[in-house]
């Protein structure tokens, strides 16, 4: 007989090695070699600091060594305040992540390494995050001069370093001669504002810049504003220039050089006409309104008076048009289940040229069936025995949108029977398939057949009403047969169909 001793040696660290060996009656066989043992798995991952100031990274770097090869590692990280770990990167076979702590806090850091058994050992980092470093607040702002003529402007721009960010930006100014300050802009993260002297005089132009911790830093600036007279320009405007009838533009009146202050008055005429009607004689309110009620081209003549009794006028064009209407129809207000509805967009008046599309509705809510299109019919075929509201838009080029609603009711189809049977002449023994078959009413239906000889006055069932569509029969004599199918809508209705079959010996 053949025995085999074993011998198992376990170490402090828990791993064994095992050794064999065979033995017959007759003494020692051959060695049986110990397995090669495994060493366990180990994590040994670093973190590249465990102090940091806010804004910096750290990098995390997986590494692992006994265990079963190849090693995917995970990278997790989370405030110490919180429970739940966020995913820096997950399982892979990359060695290294980047992570960036978003709060100055102490964070718990985590490396998983798995090896290819699944086996998965953890380590963990604890990470402190200290506040950067700041300096103090600076006002950094400037202007884009500290001299210029009258009716120019400057552009002030605003600009801080250290504090804390974000910062915003407040601009004041006053004549140098005055006590109180104007606000031009209140506090805002706007870095850049215009300003337009209003009088040839010394400004002092005062910039603040608050931080998020509002430690507040002011800049003074000052401001020289020559006076420089120039030729009185008309450059007034209109708000449009095009119009609906019945509808207003705005005339703004507005003027350079001269010597302010100034006045405005404004005129209109049509172009068929020779003579202006005033709209509004000279007043320092700059803002007049004209409502056109006539489709035609206007002549806006602004006229602007400075103090002096200059006057300038300036000519704006205006185009009247009659108001964008919506006459679009429709083909039917009533048609049966299966039929389609032609809608022909159309339009009068507003900016040609007009776009239409229509929506259908069997509730609150509308469906687009087709967008703007320059296409003016369109086809709308109901797919349900119902009330259906359908919009119809036309829409100008000036983008003025008008409706135009309509009702169509779908009724049902009447009830037709289609039935089939599958010959109208067969040899005696033969049999004969019956089809039911049914259009219009209402869905579902069930069929019944019946079947006489054409001598007798009496129907004999085939089949009684079922959804079943298919029934046999296997007339026995060489005669002439009536057969009647029957078809029966969930209504109730009923429709015959009569076939003739001749049967021969």
């Amino acid at each position: 007989d053949t025995h085999i001793i074993k011998c198992i040696i376990t170490d402090s660290k828990g791993k064994t090695a095992e050794s064999s060996k065979n033995f017959t009656a007759e003494g020692e066989d051959t060695p049986v070699p110990p397995p090669i043992p495994v060493d366990e798995l180990t994590n040994s991952s670093k973190i590249s600091a465990t102090s940091i100031t806010l804004g910096k990274s750290v990098t995390l770097t997986g590494a692992a060594s006994g265990g079963t090869s190849p090693y995917q590692y995970a990278f997790f990280a989370k405030k110490s305040s919180t429970t739940s770990y966020t995913t820096v990167q997950g399982y892979s076979s990359t060695t290294t992540a980047t992570f960036t702590p978003s709060a100055a806090t102490t964070y718990d850091v985590r490396i998983k390494v798995k090896d290819n058994d699944g086996t998965v050992k953890t380590k963990d980092f604890t990470l402190k995050v200290n506040p950067a470093a700041t300096t103090a607040l600076s006002n950094t702002s400037k202007i884009s001069a500290t001299t210029v003529a009258l009716g120019n402007s400057i552009t002030v721009s605003c600009s801080a370093t250290g504090g804390t960010s974000p910062y915003q930006y407040a601009v004041l100014y006053k004549k140098t001669s005055s006590t109180s300050y104007t606000t031009l802009q209140s506090y805002s993260t706007t870095k850049s504002v215009t300003l337009k002297p209003a009088a040839a005089t010394v400004y002092d132009i005062r910039i603040k810049v608050k931080d998020a911790k509002g430690t507040v830093k002011t800049s003074d600036f000052n401001l020289t504003v020559t006076n420089v007279t120039t030729a009185l320009k008309n450059v007034s405007t209109v708000s449009a220039t095009s119009v609906a009838t019945g509808s207003s533009v705005t005339i703004t009146g507005k003027a350079s050089g001269g010597t302010s202050p100034y006045y405005y008055a404004a005129y209109y005429k049509l172009s068929t006409e020779s003579s202006f009607t005033k709209i509004r004689d000279f007043s320092t309110t700059a803002t007049m309104t004209f409502k056109p009620t006539t489709a035609g081209t206007y002549t806006i003549r602004v006229k602007v008076k400075d103090k002096k009794g200059n006057i300038v006028n300036k000519d704006l064009t205006v185009k009247a048009v009659k108001a964008l209407t919506n006459s679009s129809t429709l083909s039917a207000t009533s048609v049966t289940l299966g039929k389609s509805v032609t809608i022909t967009g159309k339009a009068t008046g507003g900016t040609s040229p007009y776009a239409a599309y229509y929506k259908k509705s069997s509730s609150t809510e509308y469906t687009k069936i087709r967008d703007f299109s320059t296409t003016a019919t369109m086809t709308f075929k109901p797919a349900a025995v119902t009330t259906y509201n359908v919009r119809v838009k036309v829409k100008d080029a000036k983008g003025t949108v008008k409706n135009k609603d309509f009702t169509v009711k779908v009724t049902a189809a009447a009830l037709s029977n289609t039935s089939t049977i599958s010959a109208t002449s067969i040899k005696k023994g033969t049999t004969l398939t019956i089809t039911g078959k049914a259009t219009g009413g209402t869905s579902p239906y069930k069929y019944a057949a019946y079947y006489k000889k054409a001598s007798s006055t009496e129907y004999t069932q085939i089949s009684g009403y079922s959804t079943t569509a298919k029934m046999t029969v296997k007339p026995a004599s060489a005669t002439t047969y009536n057969i009647r199918v029957k078809v029966k809508d969930a209504k109730g209705t009923v429709a015959n169909k009569d076939f003739t079959v001749k049967v021969t010996a």
